[in-house]
């Protein structure tokens, strides 16, 4: 991939792990060298089965070709 992007829901990172960084170190392990951006939001909403529902506790990884 050229770039990535990764959207993750506030309530996850340092409160939830209790680890700074860890979602961006993993995705820099991951993906070595590729440039990516992050950006922090309350929720989603999304598709589970068959209703669309208000998600929480949830992280996307968009790569850009």
């Amino acid at each position: 991939p050229a770039a990535g992007l990764y959207l993750d829901c506030c309530a996850r990172g340092e409160d939830l792990f209790g680890v700074t960084g860890l979602e961006a170190g993993y995705i820099e392990r991951a993906l070595p060298g590729v440039p990516f951006a992050g950006m922090l939001g309350a929720c989603e909403i999304g598709p589970i089965g068959r209703a669309t529902e208000l998600l929480t506790y949830t992280g996307i990884l968009a790569l850009l070709d």
